[in-house]
């Protein structure tokens, strides 16, 4: 999966304060055009700046996580069950938790026509356990709820 990005939006002016940046970010993946975002970035401070910089990132990483994840979905092979394949129940949405942010998520459901146990393999590889949080996300989660308050500053 290619991942391009096209930034527009960036004049070379020296900005007055107030003055608004209007910033548009192209994604396209394998050379198809997938969503444009676009967000007027204003601050007074580079800490205000940062901040918006850092929302626009989540914003455009969850475009790139939601393409990524539904190619994932899609790859899986039909599962089977008790010796037969399972029967396709239709798919569903489920939010996940990622480091940008919350991001979609359509994946098939699956469900045995014998001993009516349900499978979507999509979560095994996507989520981590019933949160349906990403391990990128657990992890840093647990490394900030054991990191003393002192060690983050």
């Amino acid at each position: 999966m290619g991942v391009c990005l096209f930034f527009r939006g960036w004049e070379p002016h020296s900005p007055r304060k107030g003055d608004a940046m209007n910033v548009e970010v192209i994604v396209k993946i394998d050379g198809r055009e997938v969503a444009v975002v676009k967000q007027k970035v204003a601050a007074t401070e580079s800490l205000d700046l940062e901040q918006q910089t850092e929302q626009l990132r989540d914003r455009v990483g969850r475009v790139v996580l939601e393409a990524g994840f539904s190619r994932l979905s899609r790859n899986l092979r039909h599962p089977c069950c008790c010796g037969q394949r399972m029967q396709n129940k239709g798919r569903r949405c489920v939010t996940i938790t990622s480091l940008s942010g919350e991001v979609v998520l359509e994946r098939t459901r699956y469900r045995c026509q014998q001993c009516g146990t349900w499978q979507t393999p999509a979560d095994a590889v996507i989520c981590c356990g019933p949160e349906r949080q990403r391990r990128a996300f657990s992890c840093r989660r647990a490394w900030l709820v054991s990191t003393p308050c002192d060690r983050l500053s």
